[in-house]
């Protein structure tokens, strides 16, 4: 008597790089254009939610994305990204980059890997509290990948 030790059927397939790359390649544009888009369009300017949304609508039509999102479809997504930027004044609501560093470090704690795969990094770099990257012993930190 054998007995079987994988749950067919129960279990997902195993991810392999290239659906790991696939997946990341299509991305919905609103998240592509925080990630691909340079950080110094972004950094030390204001944005309402409109102005954020009409630069996406732009990077999607240039990048031969899709560009068909509401306004509250893009709020909703983008929102757990950029948060923390997030200004409210008396006559207006504002997106305010200041810094470099913690553009990157919101992007790097939102999706780490599709950070790493749009900028080229090993798996064993990671962001650090100041928005810098920096090399971790995969001993040192308990990975195991």
């Amino acid at each position: 008597n054998r007995k079987i030790t994988n749950n067919i059927g129960v279990e997902p397939p195993p991810m392999t790089k290239y659906k790991q790359e696939l997946l990341f390649e299509n991305k919905p544009a609103y998240i592509e254009f925080l990630y691909k888009s340079d950080p110094h369009e972004f950094v030390g300017f204001e944005f309402t939610l409109n102005e954020l949304q009409q630069k996406c609508i732009k990077y999607a039509k240039d990048n031969y994305l899709s560009s068909s999102f509401t306004v509250q479809k893009f709020s909703k997504s983008v929102k757990p990204i950029i948060e923390q930027f997030y200004k409210r004044t008396k006559t207006q609501r504002l997106y305010v980059f200041e810094d470099f560093n913690k553009f990157n470090k919101s992007l790097y704690d939102y999706d780490k890997e599709y950070y790493l795969y749009i900028n080229q990094l090993d798996q064993y770099e990671k962001v650090d509290v100041d928005g810098s990257i920096k090399t971790i012993n995969p001993l040192d930190e308990g990975i195991n990948e």
